[in-house]
Parts: C-alpha cells; structure tokens; sequence
C-alpha cells in the first residue's frame, strides 16, 4: 500500500514537471527574442567535415527560438567552397565569411 502511494507521487512528480517544461517552452517561443540566432563558427576542416551534424543540432535547438535562425561564421577559403555553400542551402542556413583578428 505504502508502496504504490509513493510510485503515484513520483508519477505525479513527473508530470508536473512535463506540464511545466511544456509551459515554459511554449511561452519561450511565443514571447522570447525575435533577436536571438545560433551561430556555428567553421574555422578548420575539421569543423567542415563534421558542419551537417552541427547544422541539424542546431536545427534541433533553433526549436525553441522565436527567430528560429542559424548562422554559419566561416573563413573565406569555405565560404567560396561550392558544395560546403549547397550544403547550407539545403539546410535554408544563412552564412557568412569572417577574418580573424591579427594579433
């Protein structure tokens, strides 16, 4: 008996917390920052070879955004590369191509 009373507690536990995330979320999206945009920097090639597992990460987190943007901050040498700009085109993410400072 005192078994299944504290399974119902935690059972109501949790879906408090579900409604409370699902609240949260919801006014996130609705009344958050139109302002606010995920950026991805892609500075070696490295970065390029893994950019379409950052790119649906990112999707993935641009969910919760009003904008629901996401830029892509590359050197010059990607951004001119051809089927690194197609890929982002499919993705419908803007870039762009950045220098770094000199030091």
């Amino acid at each position: 008996m005192a078994v299944e009373i504290f399974v119902e507690i935690v059972i109501c536990a949790f879906a408090l917390l579900g409604i409370y995330s699902m609240i949260d979320w919801i006014a996130r999206r609705l009344f958050g920052s139109r302002r606010t945009v995920i950026a991805i920097e892609i500075l070696t090639q490295r970065d390029v070879e893994a950019a379409e597992m950052l790119i649906r990460d990112a999707l993935f987190s641009a969910l919760g955004l009003p904008s629901g943007r996401i830029v892509v901050l590359t050197t010059r040498e990607f951004w001119e590369n051809e089927a690194f700009r197609t890929m982002l085109a499919r993705y419908g993410v803007s870039s762009y191509w950045v220098e770094e400072a000199k030091k």
